[in-house]
């Protein structure tokens, strides 16, 4: 049996030219050394799998390749690099040989000339590892080390690593991979093994990878094992463990098209043959947040990390919604979330969301409803109100008791009237009675602004706010319990409920 290479092994990069979504610092990188402008500390940081020690390797053979400043990964310097057996570039486990021991024997180690290289290259991986004080005494050999000794740093959490460090080094930020750069990637993998692939797999793949080209490496062994070489969208699901998407489509348009059946089918057959309830609602998040984000970027904006025929597809199931009705979704979504991590009738949550969500036309959000409240309040231009019951009118120089009962409305008159007697050069009286309000309500023919009432009853005697009255008029509700108080719009719905003109 010949001896097997993992594809994140085989498929290392050898060069820069290999390093991929990574130009920012391959060519910094490539400039320095052409130049002559070596420095004698590195410091690479960023996620796992994106190629840290792999640059710092590759940035040992450039310093010390005989055909330098290139690579040309047949001398004896490359080889051995390559191969992890020179003696003058060590590779040290920031995790494992974190003690002031341990950085104390490298730092006597600097003292002595390269045996076979040009340079001495001490490689310290996830150097963030490293004790406070192992850290502190490797900081005087990394200011100024022996002209024949270069540092390269790796972490993954810079902001663990002490900033005298920091600063004694240059720092190269490698970012995340993005989608299609690793799908490019792994499809010239596949084409030189010799595997048949669908791009659609290969997505999957890169997505589960998040960023990461090694993690999407080895996903991509365990789907070519699982395969047989041939991969498939549906492979690749069943390993990953991802459920179709076809559920949350039918779901999202079973709520376009009103059909309640189909939405609650789709989750049973979810739930029977694709997962729980925490990981439906899970997936039906990012599905919806996808919706969300196509409804504002384009197709090759690298936020939606989706092929431009997925994106076509999904642009045309959300196309009936607006905007804010996906976020709507979005946000019940998000509430069902929170509510399977510490309920237990998974069952239950999710079809009464799914109940709302079916819902979404007839759903008003509470600021939805103040915004359009106070946009009839300033079309109609009125101060008034009448009572459903009584048929009483109230006026803004109702007292403090029946402007807490106007809700909304009574919360900013009531600001109004704090804001005038906090005034330290003048107080507000605000006076009113029955009598001043019935004949205020004979004269009044047309509506008269929140505004001008409230300064024409508004005078400066004393220090008290003194609103005499001699009964309260408090709001109440229709009289008609069962009758459904609506309206073709939510103007029009508020307009009813306080019968504003």
């Amino acid at each position: 049996m010949s001896q097997y290479q993992v594809t994140a092994r085989k498929w290392r990069p050898q060069d820069f030219s290999q390093v991929v979504g990574q130009e920012h610092v391959t060519i910094a990188l490539s400039n320095a050394i052409n130049s002559g402008k070596v420095p004698h500390a590195y410091l690479f940081s960023g996620p796992r799998g994106v190629g840290k020690t792999s640059t710092a390797r590759i940035l040992a053979k450039l310093l010390n390749c005989a055909e330098s400043p290139n690579v040309c990964g047949k001398c004896t310097a490359c080889q051995e690099i390559t191969l992890g057996q020179s003696l003058d570039v060590r590779e040290i486990d920031g995790a494992s040989n974190r003690g002031i021991e341990q950085i104390r024997e490298i730092r006597d180690n600097t003292i002595y000339t390269p045996l076979s290289l040009k340079y001495k290259v001490f490689i310290i991986d996830e150097v963030h590892m490293l004790t406070k004080e192992a850290s502190n005494a490797l900081l005087k050999v990394l200011e100024e080390p022996p002209r024949h000794v270069i540092f390269m740093l790796a972490t993954t959490e810079a902001n663990k690593v002490l900033p005298t460090i920091r600063s004694r080094c240059q720092h190269y930020l490698l970012k995340r991979i993005p989608l299609k750069t690793i799908i490019d990637r792994l499809s010239t993998i596949l084409e030189a093994e010799g595997y048949t692939h669908e791009n659609t797999a290969l997505e999957e793949i890169a997505k589960a990878g998040d960023g990461s080209m090694r993690d999407s490496q080895t996903i991509l062994d365990q789907v070519i094992l699982y395969s047989e070489g041939n991969l498939t969208l549906k492979a690749t699901r069943e390993v990953l463990g991802l459920p179709e998407a076809i559920y949350f489509e039918k779901i999202i348009q079973g709520i376009a098209e009103q059909d309640i059946v189909q939405i609650l089918e789709q989750f049973n057959t979810f739930l029977m043959e694709a997962g729980d309830g925490k990981s439906f609602g899970e997936n039906l998040t990012a599905f919806l947040r996808q919706g969300l984000l196509l409804k504002k970027l384009p197709a090759k904006h690298p936020l939606l990390d989706m092929s431009e025929e997925k994106y076509e597809e999904l642009r045309d199931l959300f196309d009936p919604f607006e905007e804010q009705d996906v976020l709507n979704l979005l946000n019940l979504s998000l509430e069902l979330c929170d509510i399977l991590r510490k309920e237990t009738a998974e069952r239950f949550w999710i079809e009464s969301t799914l109940f709302k969500m079916f819902d979404y036309k007839n759903r008003i959000s509470l600021s939805e409803l103040r915004q359009d409240i106070f946009k009839v309040i300033g079309r109609n231009n009125t101060a008034t109100t009448t009572n459903i019951t009584q048929k009483t009118t109230i006026t803004a120089q109702t007292s403090k008791q029946d402007v807490g009962n106007l809700g909304v409305f009574g919360a900013k008159l009531e600001e109004r009237r704090q804001i005038k007697a906090e005034r330290p050069e003048k107080t507000v009286v605000v006076k009113a009675s029955l009598e001043e309000l019935d004949n205020t309500k004979k004269e009044v023919e047309k509506p008269t602004p929140i505004n001008a009432i409230l300064e024409a009853n508004m005078e400066t005697d004393g220090e008290k706010i003194v609103a005499p009255r001699e009964a309260p008029l408090p709001i109440t509700p229709k009289p008609k319990s069962n009758q459904v108080i609506s309206g073709d719009t939510v103007e029009d719905t508020i307009k009813n409920l306080f019968e504003i003109p």
